[in-house]
Protein backbone atom coordinates (compact mmCIF):
# COMPACT_ATOMS: atom_id res chain seq x y z
CA UNK A 1 0.00 0.00 0.00
CA UNK A 2 2.79 2.41 0.94
CA UNK A 3 4.67 1.78 -2.31
CA UNK A 4 1.52 2.41 -4.37
CA UNK A 5 0.86 5.71 -2.52
CA UNK A 6 4.48 6.66 -2.95
CA UNK A 7 4.37 6.11 -6.72
CA UNK A 8 1.07 7.99 -7.00
CA UNK A 9 2.72 10.93 -5.24
CA UNK A 10 5.30 11.03 -8.02
CA UNK A 11 8.21 9.41 -6.10
CA UNK A 12 9.84 6.24 -7.36
CA UNK A 13 12.26 4.47 -4.99
CA UNK A 14 15.77 4.77 -6.40
CA UNK A 15 18.34 2.50 -4.77
CA UNK A 16 21.29 4.12 -6.51
CA UNK A 17 20.22 7.61 -5.44
CA UNK A 18 19.67 6.39 -1.87
CA UNK A 19 23.18 4.94 -1.68
CA UNK A 20 24.71 8.14 -3.07
CA UNK A 21 22.91 10.22 -0.46
CA UNK A 22 23.99 7.90 2.35
CA UNK A 23 27.57 8.13 1.10
CA UNK A 24 27.31 11.93 1.05
CA UNK A 25 26.19 11.88 4.70
CA UNK A 26 28.93 9.32 5.48
CA UNK A 27 26.17 7.25 7.04
CA UNK A 28 27.18 3.62 6.60
CA UNK A 29 27.00 0.18 8.26
CA UNK A 30 29.24 1.16 11.19
CA UNK A 31 27.00 4.07 12.23
CA UNK A 32 23.83 2.02 11.83
CA UNK A 33 25.32 -0.81 13.86
CA UNK A 34 26.09 1.59 16.73
CA UNK A 35 22.50 2.80 16.70
CA UNK A 36 21.23 -0.75 16.94
CA UNK A 37 23.48 -1.50 19.92
CA UNK A 38 22.09 1.27 22.10
CA UNK A 39 18.39 1.09 21.25
CA UNK A 40 17.34 -0.54 24.53
CA UNK A 41 18.90 2.32 26.52
CA UNK A 42 16.15 4.67 25.26
CA UNK A 43 13.21 2.32 25.69
CA UNK A 44 12.70 3.00 29.41
CA UNK A 45 12.43 6.76 28.84
CA UNK A 46 10.59 6.74 25.53
CA UNK A 47 6.96 6.92 26.72
CA UNK A 48 7.74 9.80 29.08
CA UNK A 49 9.47 11.76 26.35
CA UNK A 50 6.60 11.27 23.90
CA UNK A 51 4.12 12.57 26.52
CA UNK A 52 6.35 15.62 27.05
CA UNK A 53 6.74 16.06 23.29
CA UNK A 54 2.99 16.35 22.61
CA UNK A 55 2.35 18.46 25.70
CA UNK A 56 4.96 20.88 24.36
CA UNK A 57 3.40 20.92 20.88
CA UNK A 58 -0.08 21.51 22.33
CA UNK A 59 1.18 24.60 24.17
CA UNK A 60 1.84 26.44 20.87
CA UNK A 61 -1.12 27.54 18.70
CA UNK A 62 0.80 26.89 15.47
CA UNK A 63 1.07 23.17 16.29
CA UNK A 64 -1.61 22.75 18.95
CA UNK A 65 -4.46 23.48 16.52
CA UNK A 66 -3.73 20.14 14.82
CA UNK A 67 -3.85 18.23 18.13
CA UNK A 68 -7.30 18.94 19.55
CA UNK A 69 -8.65 15.41 19.11
CA UNK A 70 -7.53 13.21 22.08
CA UNK A 71 -7.90 10.02 20.06
CA UNK A 72 -5.73 11.45 17.30
CA UNK A 73 -3.08 12.44 19.87
CA UNK A 74 -3.07 8.90 21.31
CA UNK A 75 -2.54 7.44 17.83
CA UNK A 76 0.23 9.92 17.12
CA UNK A 77 1.96 9.06 20.40
CA UNK A 78 2.00 5.40 19.47
CA UNK A 79 3.34 6.24 16.01
CA UNK A 80 5.97 8.51 17.57
CA UNK A 81 7.23 5.75 19.84
CA UNK A 82 7.46 3.42 16.86
CA UNK A 83 9.35 6.08 14.94
CA UNK A 84 11.97 6.34 17.71
CA UNK A 85 12.33 2.58 17.84
CA UNK A 86 12.92 2.60 14.08
CA UNK A 87 15.82 5.03 14.58
CA UNK A 88 17.67 2.32 16.48
CA UNK A 89 16.87 -0.64 14.26
CA UNK A 90 20.03 -0.09 12.24
CA UNK A 91 18.06 -0.27 9.01
CA UNK A 92 17.72 2.29 6.26
CA UNK A 93 16.26 1.23 2.93
CA UNK A 94 13.74 2.44 0.37
CA UNK A 95 10.80 1.34 2.55
CA UNK A 96 11.98 3.76 5.26
CA UNK A 97 12.48 6.49 2.66
CA UNK A 98 8.97 5.95 1.27
CA UNK A 99 7.42 6.18 4.71
CA UNK A 100 9.23 9.40 5.63
CA UNK A 101 8.18 11.00 2.33
CA UNK A 102 4.57 10.15 3.08
CA UNK A 103 4.79 11.59 6.60
CA UNK A 104 6.28 14.82 5.27
CA UNK A 105 3.58 15.02 2.59
CA UNK A 106 0.80 14.52 5.15
CA UNK A 107 2.14 17.38 7.27
CA UNK A 108 2.29 19.59 4.18
CA UNK A 109 -1.28 18.68 3.21
CA UNK A 110 -2.76 19.67 6.58
CA UNK A 111 -0.97 23.02 6.39
CA UNK A 112 1.68 22.71 9.10
CA UNK A 113 4.41 25.21 8.20
CA UNK A 114 7.83 23.56 7.64
CA UNK A 115 9.60 25.57 10.32
CA UNK A 116 7.29 24.23 13.01
CA UNK A 117 7.52 20.65 11.81
CA UNK A 118 11.29 20.76 11.52
CA UNK A 119 11.55 22.48 14.89
CA UNK A 120 10.38 19.24 16.50
CA UNK A 121 13.74 17.69 15.62
CA UNK A 122 15.37 19.94 18.20
CA UNK A 123 13.35 18.12 20.85
CA UNK A 124 14.46 14.77 19.42
CA UNK A 125 18.10 15.81 19.70
CA UNK A 126 17.61 17.19 23.20
CA UNK A 127 16.11 13.90 24.35
CA UNK A 128 18.66 11.64 22.68
CA UNK A 129 21.73 13.63 23.69
CA UNK A 130 20.36 13.91 27.24
CA UNK A 131 20.09 10.16 27.54
CA UNK A 132 23.61 9.66 26.20
CA UNK A 133 25.02 12.34 28.52
CA UNK A 134 23.90 10.32 31.54
CA UNK A 135 26.49 7.71 30.61
CA UNK A 136 29.37 10.21 30.54
CA UNK A 137 29.80 10.10 26.78
CA UNK A 138 32.91 7.98 26.42
CA UNK A 139 34.50 7.59 22.99
CA UNK A 140 32.07 4.99 21.73
CA UNK A 141 29.16 7.09 22.97
CA UNK A 142 30.51 10.14 21.18
CA UNK A 143 30.68 8.08 17.98
CA UNK A 144 27.10 7.04 18.57
CA UNK A 145 26.01 10.67 19.03
CA UNK A 146 27.62 11.61 15.72
CA UNK A 147 25.83 8.73 14.00
CA UNK A 148 22.52 9.71 15.58
CA UNK A 149 22.83 13.37 14.51
CA UNK A 150 23.70 12.31 10.97
CA UNK A 151 20.69 10.03 10.83
CA UNK A 152 18.30 12.71 12.11
CA UNK A 153 19.64 15.32 9.70
CA UNK A 154 19.22 12.86 6.86
CA UNK A 155 15.64 12.32 8.01
CA UNK A 156 15.13 16.10 7.99
CA UNK A 157 16.35 16.32 4.41
CA UNK A 158 13.78 13.72 3.30
CA UNK A 159 10.95 15.57 4.99
CA UNK A 160 12.00 18.95 3.61
CA UNK A 161 12.15 17.53 0.11
CA UNK A 162 8.53 16.41 0.43
CA UNK A 163 7.51 20.04 1.03
CA UNK A 164 9.43 21.27 -2.00
CA UNK A 165 7.99 18.56 -4.24
CA UNK A 166 4.46 19.33 -3.14
CA UNK A 167 4.95 23.06 -3.76
CA UNK A 168 6.37 22.32 -7.21
CA UNK A 169 3.36 20.15 -8.07
CA UNK A 170 0.99 22.94 -7.06
CA UNK A 171 2.81 25.56 -9.10
CA UNK A 172 2.89 23.31 -12.16
CA UNK A 173 -0.82 22.51 -11.88
CA UNK A 174 -1.73 26.16 -11.29
CA UNK A 175 0.21 27.33 -14.33
CA UNK A 176 -1.38 24.64 -16.45
CA UNK A 177 -4.88 25.59 -15.24
CA UNK A 178 -4.15 29.28 -15.76
CA UNK A 179 -3.02 28.70 -19.35
CA UNK A 180 -6.03 26.54 -20.08
CA UNK A 181 -8.49 28.99 -18.51
CA UNK A 182 -6.96 31.93 -20.39
CA UNK A 183 -7.29 30.09 -23.69
CA UNK A 184 -10.88 29.11 -22.91
CA UNK A 185 -11.75 32.67 -21.87
CA UNK A 186 -10.42 34.11 -25.11
CA UNK A 187 -12.33 31.55 -27.16
CA UNK A 188 -15.49 32.23 -25.18
CA UNK A 189 -15.08 35.98 -25.56
CA UNK A 190 -14.78 35.64 -29.32
CA UNK A 191 -17.91 33.47 -29.48
CA UNK A 192 -19.86 35.87 -27.27
CA UNK A 193 -18.79 38.84 -29.34
CA UNK A 194 -19.78 37.18 -32.57
CA UNK A 195 -23.05 35.51 -31.52
CA UNK A 196 -24.59 37.90 -28.99
CA UNK A 197 -23.70 41.42 -29.96
CA UNK A 198 -26.09 41.61 -32.91
CA UNK A 199 -29.23 40.28 -31.13
CA UNK A 200 -28.54 42.45 -28.08
CA UNK A 201 -28.11 45.52 -30.25
CA UNK A 202 -31.38 44.59 -31.98
CA UNK A 203 -33.26 44.34 -28.66
CA UNK A 204 -31.84 47.67 -27.53
CA UNK A 205 -32.82 49.28 -30.83
CA UNK A 206 -36.36 47.88 -30.64
CA UNK A 207 -36.77 49.30 -27.12
CA UNK A 208 -35.66 52.73 -28.31
CA UNK A 209 -37.88 52.54 -31.40
CA UNK A 210 -40.86 51.49 -29.29
CA UNK A 211 -40.41 54.46 -26.94
CA UNK A 212 -39.88 56.90 -29.83
CA UNK A 213 -42.87 55.59 -31.79
CA UNK A 214 -45.41 55.09 -29.03
CA UNK A 215 -44.03 57.23 -26.23
CA UNK A 216 -47.14 59.37 -25.72
CA UNK A 217 -49.46 56.35 -25.73
CA UNK A 218 -47.49 54.14 -23.30
CA UNK A 219 -48.77 54.06 -19.70
CA UNK A 220 -46.24 55.43 -17.22
CA UNK A 221 -45.65 52.05 -15.57
CA UNK A 222 -45.12 50.29 -18.90
CA UNK A 223 -42.73 53.03 -20.06
CA UNK A 224 -40.62 52.52 -16.93
CA UNK A 225 -40.39 48.79 -17.64
CA UNK A 226 -39.31 49.33 -21.25
CA UNK A 227 -36.74 51.95 -20.22
CA UNK A 228 -35.39 49.56 -17.59
CA UNK A 229 -35.16 46.81 -20.24
CA UNK A 230 -33.26 49.21 -22.49
CA UNK A 231 -30.90 50.17 -19.65
CA UNK A 232 -30.21 46.54 -18.77
CA UNK A 233 -29.62 45.70 -22.42
CA UNK A 234 -27.08 48.52 -22.65
CA UNK A 235 -25.42 47.16 -19.52
CA UNK A 236 -25.19 43.68 -21.07
CA UNK A 237 -23.70 45.17 -24.24
CA UNK A 238 -21.12 47.00 -22.12
CA UNK A 239 -20.27 43.81 -20.22
CA UNK A 240 -19.81 41.91 -23.49
CA UNK A 241 -17.48 44.60 -24.75
CA UNK A 242 -15.56 44.48 -21.48
CA UNK A 243 -15.41 40.67 -21.54
CA UNK A 244 -13.76 40.82 -24.93
CA UNK A 245 -11.27 43.38 -23.66
CA UNK A 246 -10.50 41.61 -20.39
CA UNK A 247 -9.60 38.41 -22.21
CA UNK A 248 -6.90 40.36 -24.02
CA UNK A 249 -5.80 42.70 -21.23
CA UNK A 250 -2.80 41.55 -19.27
CA UNK A 251 -0.15 43.78 -17.77
CA UNK A 252 -0.21 46.08 -20.78
CA UNK A 253 -0.35 49.69 -19.61
CA UNK A 254 -2.44 50.59 -22.65
CA UNK A 255 -5.22 48.31 -21.35
CA UNK A 256 -5.61 50.39 -18.18
CA UNK A 257 -7.64 53.53 -17.61
CA UNK A 258 -8.58 55.82 -14.76
CA UNK A 259 -11.64 54.30 -13.11
CA UNK A 260 -14.02 55.36 -10.36
CA UNK A 261 -13.96 52.51 -7.81
CA UNK A 262 -17.33 53.26 -6.20
CA UNK A 263 -19.34 52.46 -9.33
CA UNK A 264 -17.44 49.21 -9.87
CA UNK A 265 -17.84 48.21 -6.21
CA UNK A 266 -21.59 48.83 -6.45
CA UNK A 267 -21.70 46.36 -9.34
CA UNK A 268 -19.80 43.82 -7.23
CA UNK A 269 -22.29 44.26 -4.38
CA UNK A 270 -25.15 43.62 -6.82
CA UNK A 271 -23.53 40.35 -7.89
CA UNK A 272 -23.08 39.30 -4.26
CA UNK A 273 -26.53 40.40 -3.13
CA UNK A 274 -27.91 36.86 -2.53
CA UNK A 275 -24.90 35.83 -0.40
CA UNK A 276 -24.92 39.13 1.50
CA UNK A 277 -28.60 38.82 2.37
CA UNK A 278 -28.30 35.13 3.26
CA UNK A 279 -25.52 35.87 5.81
CA UNK A 280 -27.08 39.12 7.07
CA UNK A 281 -23.87 41.02 6.30
CA UNK A 282 -23.74 44.82 6.18
CA UNK A 283 -21.34 46.31 3.62
CA UNK A 284 -19.92 49.71 4.54
CA UNK A 285 -18.13 51.53 1.72
CA UNK A 286 -16.29 54.80 2.17
CA UNK A 287 -18.20 57.62 0.45
CA UNK A 288 -15.29 59.05 -1.50
CA UNK A 289 -12.75 56.66 -3.00
CA UNK A 290 -9.71 57.74 -5.03
CA UNK A 291 -9.50 56.90 -8.71
CA UNK A 292 -6.94 54.35 -9.85
CA UNK A 293 -5.43 53.40 -13.19
CA UNK A 294 -6.44 49.78 -13.84
CA UNK A 295 -8.45 47.67 -16.22
CA UNK A 296 -12.08 48.05 -14.98
CA UNK A 297 -12.86 44.36 -15.37
CA UNK A 298 -9.75 43.35 -13.45
CA UNK A 299 -10.62 45.77 -10.63
CA UNK A 300 -14.14 44.40 -10.42
CA UNK A 301 -12.95 40.78 -10.34
CA UNK A 302 -10.29 41.47 -7.69
CA UNK A 303 -12.81 42.99 -5.30
CA UNK A 304 -15.48 40.44 -6.15
CA UNK A 305 -13.14 37.71 -4.88
CA UNK A 306 -12.10 39.67 -1.78
CA UNK A 307 -15.66 40.66 -0.84
CA UNK A 308 -16.96 37.18 -1.61
CA UNK A 309 -14.41 35.72 0.84
CA UNK A 310 -15.23 38.39 3.44
CA UNK A 311 -18.95 37.62 3.22
CA UNK A 312 -18.44 33.84 3.15
CA UNK A 313 -16.37 33.81 6.35
CA UNK A 314 -18.26 36.51 8.27
CA UNK A 315 -19.38 35.42 11.74
CA UNK A 316 -21.77 36.60 14.45
CA UNK A 317 -24.97 38.60 14.31
CA UNK A 318 -25.16 41.36 11.68
CA UNK A 319 -21.45 41.17 10.75
CA UNK A 320 -19.95 44.14 8.96
CA UNK A 321 -17.54 44.18 6.02
CA UNK A 322 -15.82 47.54 5.54
CA UNK A 323 -14.23 48.92 2.37
CA UNK A 324 -12.15 52.07 2.59
CA UNK A 325 -9.02 53.59 1.08
CA UNK A 326 -6.00 55.73 1.84
CA UNK A 327 -4.43 57.94 -0.80
CA UNK A 328 -0.70 57.78 -1.37
CA UNK A 329 1.98 59.26 -3.59
CA UNK A 330 1.43 57.70 -7.01
CA UNK A 331 -0.76 54.87 -5.70
CA UNK A 332 -3.74 54.32 -3.40
CA UNK A 333 -4.43 51.47 -0.99
CA UNK A 334 -7.88 49.91 -0.69
CA UNK A 335 -8.79 47.95 2.43
CA UNK A 336 -11.37 45.21 2.92
CA UNK A 337 -11.91 44.43 6.61
CA UNK A 338 -14.09 41.53 7.72
CA UNK A 339 -15.25 40.07 11.03
CA UNK A 340 -14.44 36.46 10.25
CA UNK A 341 -12.27 33.98 12.18
CA UNK A 342 -9.07 35.57 10.89
CA UNK A 343 -5.95 33.97 9.45
CA UNK A 344 -3.03 32.94 11.70
CA UNK A 345 0.07 35.04 11.03
CA UNK A 346 2.23 32.01 10.26
CA UNK A 347 0.09 31.10 7.22
CA UNK A 348 -0.59 34.58 5.81
CA UNK A 349 1.85 34.00 2.94
CA UNK A 350 0.53 30.49 2.26
CA UNK A 351 -3.00 31.66 1.42
CA UNK A 352 -1.76 32.99 -1.94
CA UNK A 353 -0.40 29.59 -2.99
CA UNK A 354 -2.52 27.73 -5.55
CA UNK A 355 -4.83 25.08 -4.04
CA UNK A 356 -3.75 25.89 -0.47
CA UNK A 357 -6.62 26.03 2.02
CA UNK A 358 -6.69 26.29 5.79
CA UNK A 359 -7.46 22.88 7.30
CA UNK A 360 -10.54 24.17 9.15
CA UNK A 361 -11.97 25.43 5.84
CA UNK A 362 -11.57 22.16 3.91
CA UNK A 363 -15.33 21.53 4.16
CA UNK A 364 -16.23 25.04 2.90
CA UNK A 365 -16.90 25.12 -0.88
CA UNK A 366 -13.95 26.47 -2.83
CA UNK A 367 -10.93 25.51 -4.95
CA UNK A 368 -8.09 27.26 -3.13
CA UNK A 369 -7.39 29.31 -6.26
CA UNK A 370 -9.32 32.53 -5.54
CA UNK A 371 -6.59 34.45 -3.71
CA UNK A 372 -3.94 33.05 -6.04
CA UNK A 373 -5.72 34.61 -9.02
CA UNK A 374 -6.39 37.82 -7.08
CA UNK A 375 -2.68 38.21 -6.39
CA UNK A 376 -1.92 37.47 -10.05
CA UNK A 377 -4.40 40.11 -11.27
CA UNK A 378 -3.24 42.73 -8.75
CA UNK A 379 0.41 42.32 -9.71
CA UNK A 380 -0.55 42.25 -13.39
CA UNK A 381 -2.04 45.73 -12.89
CA UNK A 382 1.18 47.02 -11.31
CA UNK A 383 -0.09 46.68 -7.75
CA UNK A 384 0.47 44.63 -4.60
CA UNK A 385 -1.73 42.78 -2.12
CA UNK A 386 -1.21 41.75 1.49
CA UNK A 387 -3.32 40.28 4.27
CA UNK A 388 -3.18 41.15 7.98
CA UNK A 389 -4.97 39.82 11.06
CA UNK A 390 -7.02 42.52 12.82
CA UNK A 391 -6.48 43.03 16.57
CA UNK A 392 -10.22 42.71 17.25
CA UNK A 393 -10.50 39.60 15.06
CA UNK A 394 -11.02 39.15 11.37
CA UNK A 395 -8.77 39.84 8.41
CA UNK A 396 -7.69 43.02 6.66
CA UNK A 397 -6.88 42.77 2.96
CA UNK A 398 -4.90 45.67 1.45
CA UNK A 399 -4.67 46.21 -2.29
CA UNK A 400 -2.38 48.95 -3.56
CA UNK A 401 -3.03 50.09 -7.13
CA UNK A 402 -1.35 52.80 -9.22
CA UNK A 403 -2.97 56.19 -9.54
CA UNK A 404 -1.27 56.66 -12.92
CA UNK A 405 0.32 54.40 -15.49
CA UNK A 406 3.25 53.32 -13.35
CA UNK A 407 3.96 49.66 -12.58
CA UNK A 408 5.86 50.56 -9.41
CA UNK A 409 3.59 51.86 -6.62
CA UNK A 410 5.05 53.07 -3.32
CA UNK A 411 5.17 50.94 -0.12
CA UNK A 412 2.06 48.84 0.42
CA UNK A 413 1.06 49.89 3.92
CA UNK A 414 0.58 53.51 5.02
CA UNK A 415 3.41 55.04 7.02
CA UNK A 416 1.26 55.37 10.14
CA UNK A 417 1.20 52.36 12.49
CA UNK A 418 -2.30 53.24 13.64
CA UNK A 419 -4.84 50.81 12.21
CA UNK A 420 -7.93 52.27 10.58
CA UNK A 421 -11.03 51.19 12.50
CA UNK A 422 -13.83 52.86 10.58
CA UNK A 423 -14.82 53.44 7.02
CA UNK A 424 -14.78 57.22 7.17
Amino acid sequence: MQSRQFREAGHEPDEEQLQRRLAYFRLGPAELARLKEVGQQFEDYLAGFVDFFYTHLQSFPETGRFLRDPQLVDRLKQAQQQYFRSLFEGKLDNAVVEYRYLIGRKHAEVGLAPQWFLGAYALYLEFCVGQLARSGLPKEKADLLVALVKFILFDVSLTLEAYFRRATEHIRLALQMLQESNAELKDFARLVSHDLRTPIATVMGLCEEFIDEYGDQIPAGARELVEEARAQTRRIAHLLHELTNISQASGDLAARELVSPRALLDEVIDRLRPEIEAKGVRIQIQDKLPRVCVHPGRFREIFYQLLSNAVKFSEGEAPVVRVYAEEGQGAHTFFVADQGPGIPEDVLDLVFLPFWRMPKHRDVPGTGLGLYFVKTMVEEQGGRIELRPLPEGGTLAAVTLPAARSPHPPPLWPQSDTERTDAS
